[in-house]
């Protein structure tokens, strides 16, 4: 893995300087990214070796199942969809 930042490596800045965890970007990436959340799942090893992760985050994310992880999917839609309406 490529580590520019070796303090806050499992850590990313979002626009407005909201900071999120590796983890979740990983997971932002396969709500976003089919292929890539199909290699999540088939084959965890190959998704994840581009990211700098504890073992403990390499074993949350693999133990996430599909179905967990399609019901984060869209509680995190249904929260942004809310976010963006009009009042």
């Amino acid at each position: 893995c490529k580590v520019t930042d070796s303090v806050n490596h499992n850590q990313s800045t979002l626009k407005g300087g909201t900071t999120m965890s590796l983890i979740e970007t990983i997971l932002y990436r396969a709500m976003s990214d089919i292929e890539f959340a199909e290699m999540l799942f088939a084959q965890p090893d190959q998704a994840l070796a581009d990211y700098c992760l504890t073992a403990e985050e390499i074993a949350q994310l693999k133990s996430m199942s599909r179905v967990d992880f399609e019901m984060r999917a869209a509680q995190e839609y249904d929260q942004r969809k809310s976010m963006h309406r009009v009042i």
